[in-house]
This record gives structure tokens, C-alpha cells and sequence, in this order.
């Protein structure tokens, strides 16, 4: 096995810890650390709400989501909610409507609504940042989402199982039976509704390498992508 494969290992590992690490870690926004649940309230300028923003009256969360300096959820019952930093409205979900799922970015977000379609908010302001994230949402029913806070794009499932992406990039990438997709940098990979993955992008360190099999899931990463198998195990690829 390659050392940059045993790198990549270690790294999907970290992830699922991070996955997996209570709601309640977060930024202090406090100097001395204090376990005082005060500490910090006052800063009410401060953009970075932290995890001030949740509560255990909130309810039972069925989805979340980690981006650049925001993160969101989708409650039992299909309320979104977003918080952490945001000065340019990517933390502030679609009014009145369902989600299944949410995926937060950087200068956007986007979600999944109960009906299939996708809605995304955040930057729309004609910026250097604005790439059409938000206004080049494309119609139809969709089955999964994901976003590239690093390059501004999304790519999303249509029903019909093909990828199609926005923002800095642009298209339909790859035709076919997926089921879902995930996007980073220089890749998208989607996984086939027969459990095989298919990679498209780069592959100056072996990213599109893809292994044999069956997978359930799969993460896209810069230089290396991982699957999570049917029986439990990672399994990555590139460097």
C-alpha cells in the first residue's frame, strides 16, 4: 500500500471522529475557557455565534452539516436551522419550507427540500464571490446535494440519476444510475445505484483509481477521495 494512501486512511478516519463528536464542542467566544454558559453573551456584535444559537428544546436532528465557519442541521419534521458566521446570509436557511437534507458551504448553502427540490442561499450580491451559487439553481427534483465551500460549486442528483453542478462549475458531469454525490476541489465522485463509484477530474495523484466494489457511501476529497463499504470498512484512493 502506498504511504499516501495509509495518510488518506488516517485522514477519513479523523473525519468520522469529527462526525461523530457531540453538538456541544464548539468555539469559545470566551478568553479564560470558562465553563460559565455566560461567558461571551455580551459580545452581541460579534458575528461567530458558536453554538449559541442551539438549544436542547430544539429537537431530534435527522441531518447535519459542517462548512467553512457555518454548519447546519434539518430537525424532525423538516425545519432547517444554520448557525456560526456568516456576513453574507449562507446561515440563513429558505423561509417556509421542508428540508431532507441541508449542506452548508462557505459564502453558501444549500438543501434538499421534502419535495425534491433544491434552494440555496447566501451570497448574491454581483461580487468576485457571487458565481451564481444562488441564482443559477437549476429546475427539476433532485435526490442528493452537495457543496464545495473551497471553490463556490454544487453538484446535485436529479431523479433520473444524472450529476449536474453550478457555480464555478458548471454542467452535467456524469450521466448515468447515481444515487449520490460528492464534490471537492479538483473532484466529483458519485456513487451508482448498484453500489460502484465513478470519479471525474484530476487524477495527477491517482483520484480517479477508484477500487472495485460495493460501496454505500463516498467522500470527495482534494488529492485522495474514501467509500464507506457495506460492512463497515474505509477503503481511499489518490494521495
Amino acid at each position: 500500500m502506498r504511504e499516501c494512501t495509509k495518510r488518506a486512511q488516517v485522514l477519513a478516519t479523523l473525519v468520522i471522529i469529527v462526525l461523530w463528536t457531540p453538538l456541544e464542542w464548539g468555539c469559545s467566544t470566551s478568553d479564560d475557557n470558562s465553563d460559565d454558559d455566560t461567558a461571551g453573551d455580551d459580545d452581541s456584535g460579534d458575528d461567530d455565534t458558536g453554538d449559541d444559537d442551539l438549544s436542547d428544546d430544539d429537537g431530534d436532528w435527522i441531518q447535519i452539516s459542517a462548512g467553512r465557519g457555518i454548519s447546519c442541521g434539518v430537525l424532525t419534521g423538516g425545519a432547517g436551522i444554520c448557525w456560526g458566521s456568516s456576513e453574507v446570509g449562507a446561515s440563513e436557511p429558505t423561509a417556509g419550507v421542508l428540508f431532507t437534507e441541508i449542506v452548508a458551504g462557505q459564502y453558501h448553502s444549500c438543501g434538499l427540500t421534502d419535495t425534491g427540490i433544491v434552494t440555496c442561499w447566501g451570497i448574491d450580491d454581483g461580487s468576485a464571490l457571487d458565481h451564481g451559487q444562488v441564482t443559477e439553481v437549476p429546475s427539476g427534483q433532485f435526490v442528493d446535494i452537495d457543496v464545495d465551500w473551497y471553490e463556490h460549486a454544487t453538484c446535485a442528483v436529479r431523479v433520473d440519476g444524472a450529476i449536474v453542478c453550478w457555480g464555478t462549475l458548471e454542467g452535467e458531469f456524469m450521466q448515468g444510475d447515481f444515487q449520490q454525490v460528492s464534490v471537492h476541489v479538483h473532484q466529483i465522485c458519485g456513487l451508482h445505484t448498484d453500489g460502484t463509484v465513478e470519479c471525474t477530474g484530476s487524477n495527477a495523484a491517482g483520484q480517479l483509481d477508484v477500487p472495485g466494489g460495493e460501496f454505500e457511501k463516498v467522500v470527495a476529497g482534494d488529492f485522495h477521495s474514501c467509500g464507506l463499504r457495506d460492512d463497515g470498512s474505509v477503503e481511499c484512493w489518490g494521495c
